[in-house]
């Protein structure tokens, strides 16, 4: 029998975390056990995930609170490293699961040989829980994937390793993957690119990430996301926000060096574009210039992995236009009124 574990990394969540856990707890296909670990929460979310597990009586769900805040990334890495299921979800702590999603994603896995990790089709809803009719961020195009149909229905696509290099397939909280992935993601992981891509590549590498085409996710678009929050304007103007971009791309070139098979295979013609693809954006981000943001735009891997405002942002970058419209953006300080002395 396959053993199925979910785990939620909690910060700060208890805003949403009842949907979520309620979202879990009514599964078609229950898990096993769940493993919730929050990273030092200050806003009562402790409280609020042990009053639902006292409250619903749920066996097998079990809380840790960490002693010290670590960070989303190697938050999840402890919580994957407490599981022991044959099949892993990873779970966000404000979105809503379809009732079929644990079932569905596990009976593909189950009947699909090869498939390392699977990452679902997902919609968007705002805060209040209502479908936002903007496209998603995540999911792939038809190209270069390799396709199958399912008795169930459904379709799947194999999703190759420079593809995923250059972007991901989707948010953690709409994967799952094996054991064997999991032991080479303890094994390795570095917290350098986040935790749900980095799986994927480890699966990607062995021909075995999968994306089903079904959107089996009510992902929560909020100012607090970790990942896929809609950014602000203000933000785009920042240079601090541009030498993050450079310190993104650089981790990701050292997370992608501890992955053997991409150093192995970073000369030949699938993987080698996106080792250079990464390279120049990490530089055109340390150094902008006119130059190297022709160069990156002349990229195909670029419109793949950026989105139309991405592309005016690194334009406007370009052009040294940004530490202008900074000084715009700013906001501006208070100026205390003029004080007058009576005679």
């Amino acid at each position: 029998m396959t053993i199925v574990s979910v785990v939620l990394a909690t910060y700060n969540g208890a805003r949403f975390i009842r949907q979520q856990l309620d979202s879990i707890r009514r599964q078609s296909r229950p898990p096993d056990e769940v493993v919730i670990i929050d990273d030092c929460s200050t806003d009562g979310t402790p409280a609020a995930v042990e009053e639902f597990i006292r409250s619903h009586r749920q066996v097998g769900w079990h809380l840790t609170r960490s002693a010290e805040n670590v960070g989303y990334r190697r938050n999840f890495y402890r919580g994957v490293r407490a599981s022991r299921g044959d099949v892993v979800f990873l779970c966000d702590q404000d979105d809503i699961w379809n009732r079929d999603k644990v079932k569905l994603m596990t009976e593909v896995m189950a009947a699909t040989p090869g498939v390392l990790s699977l990452n679902s089709a997902v919609r968007l809803i705002d805060e209040r829980g209502n479908p936002l009719r903007r496209r998603s961020p995540f999911g792939v195009g038809t190209a270069k994937a390799t396709s199958k149909a399912l008795r169930s229905g459904v379709a799947i696509e194999r999703i190759e390793a420079g593809r995923l290099m250059v972007r991901n397939v989707g948010p953690g909280a709409a994967q799952c993957f094996d054991g064997t992935t999991r032991e080479r993601f303890l094994e390795s992981y570095d917290c350098g690119m986040p935790h749900d891509w980095y799986l994927n590549l480890l699966a990607a590498v062995r021909e075995g990430c999968w994306y089903l085409d079904e959107p089996l996710v009510n992902y929560r678009v909020h100012g607090a996301n970790a990942i896929g929050a809609r950014s602000s304007w203000r933000r785009a103007f920042d240079t601090r926000a541009r030498e993050s971009l450079a310190a993104e791309c650089r981790e990701r070139l050292l997370s992608f060096s501890t992955i053997p098979e991409l150093v192995e295979r970073s000369h030949n013609r699938m993987l080698g574009p996106a080792w250079s693809y990464t390279r120049r954006r990490q530089g055109f981000y340390a150094d902008p210039s006119v130059r190297s943001w022709l160069e990156l735009t002349r990229r195909p891997e670029y419109r793949a992995a950026t989105s139309p405002r991405a592309r005016l942002w690194d334009a406007i970058i370009a052009s040294g236009a940004d530490t202008f419209l900074e000084r715009i953006a700013a906001p501006r300080p208070e100026v205390e009124p003029r004080r007058t002395e009576k005679p």
